[in-house]
Parts: structure tokens; sequence; C-alpha cells
């Protein structure tokens, strides 16, 4: 719908919250989600349809959502995201530990060289 305002100008709606909170479910809604993006020109689904769901003149919805939203979709997709963190936050202790041990064992082979060179050379200064 379009709306006057006080001056007797005329505007649209706002029926969508940008890109990637989405818009409103329409049950009447026959877009396709086959791809993401601020543009919906990205190759995968996101959930939000890739055609705007017109209205009225001047009023659409540019990111009409697939299915219905419910409050547990956004726990679970806040529990998702806290995991997600802690996995890579976990994947990331990880792989500085790995590097840290293969740099001790570098250290330890190093020493082990060293200690086996001392002991020859003691070995030898016994054997003069």
């Amino acid at each position: 719908m379009v709306f006057p305002d006080p001056m007797g100008q005329y505007y649209a709606n706002v029926w969508d919250d940008g890109y990637p909170s989405g818009g409103n479910y329409w049950s009447d809604y026959d877009g396709l989600d086959l791809y993401s993006g601020l543009y919906q020109n990205e190759t995968g689904s996101d959930g939000i349809g890739d055609n705007p769901y017109i209205i009225a003149e001047n009023n659409q919805d540019r990111y009409s959502l697939m299915t219905l939203i419910t409050p547990l979709y956004y726990e679970l997709l806040e529990k998702y995201n806290e995991l997600l963190a802690d996995y890579l936050n976990l994947n990331s202790t990880y792989h500085d530990s790995l590097d840290r041990y293969v740099e001790l064992l570098a250290d330890l082979g190093a020493l082990n060289a060293t200690y086996n060179n001392l002991l020859a050379d003691q070995e030898a200064i016994i054997n003069e």
C-alpha cells in the first residue's frame, strides 16, 4: 500500500529488514531459492526468495522468507553460531599446539645430536 505523509507526499512501506535478516513469510509466495547474497545472485540457497514478493505498486518484500521462521529457529541458529565459534577457536588452538609440538620435536632432535656429539668427543678424550 502507498500512504500519504502529513505533507501529502506518497511513500512506500518497507516490508523487509534487508539482507541477511530478510522480510516476511508469505504463504502464497511462489518464488525459488536457488541463490543467496544481497542481490540474490550468489550460488547457494539462503532461505530467502530470489525474487521480491510484490504486495502492491511501490510495495514489495525484497527478501521474502521461504519458510515460516519460529523463535526456536533463532535459538538454534544462535547455538549453532556459538558452537561454530567454539569449533573455530579449538581448531586454531589445535593447529597452534601442533605447530609448537613440531618445533619442540625439532629442538629435541637438535639437542640429541648435540648430546651425541659431546658424548663422542668425551669418549675420544678418554681414549687418548
